[in-house]
């Protein structure tokens, strides 16, 4: 009886101190993350060229994509892209038109959108991506096609606005 009794109060001890230690969270590693997501846009990034040659022959301007999640993924786990049927008010195509025509993966380890422009030095475009690493929101902005190559934007923690 003391042996059963002993064994009840070591699982209750260890389930208190269960819930009194705070949760270990695993540090993600944000270089290898942003890295990666470098590296499959820049697989995508040809697809992406490809499609907005041709809309931009059909149109006269570019595509613009909203944002593909409502949320950015979070420490590199991929997640689907919820966003399909969004698209700017003035444009017919949403966001599956794309990865309809460009053959895009639906399940990314990041969010993107497309913005377009036409400034004094001509037409062009750039693809922003959005990333979550350890509770903190990363951007980069790559400019893809246009001469205004200061819209072109390296890795950036996105800081919360606060007054």
């Amino acid at each position: 009886m003391a042996l059963k009794n002993l064994s009840l109060v070591m699982v209750v001890l260890l389930v208190c101190a269960m819930l009194v230690a705070p949760a270990q969270a695993q540090t993600k590693d944000p270089e290898k993350i942003k890295s990666d997501i470098d590296s499959a846009a820049a697989l995508n990034v040809t697809k992406i060229k490809n499609f907005q040659s041709s809309y931009l022959l059909t149109h006269g301007k570019f595509y613009q994509a909203l944002w593909s999640h409502s949320n950015a993924p979070a420490d590199g786990n991929p997640i689907s892209v919820d966003k399909l049927l969004s698209k700017p008010s003035y444009q017919n195509e949403t966001l599956q038109n794309l990865f309809d025509d460009a053959k895009l993966d639906k399940l990314m380890s990041n969010r993107f959108k497309i913005d377009w422009y036409d400034g004094p030095g001509g037409k062009g475009y750039t693809l922003t991506v959005e990333v979550i690493i350890n509770g903190l929101t990363f951007q980069r902005v790559m400019h893809l096609s246009g001469n205004e190559m200061y819209r072109e934007q390296a890795w950036f923690e996105v800081k919360p606005i606060t007054r």
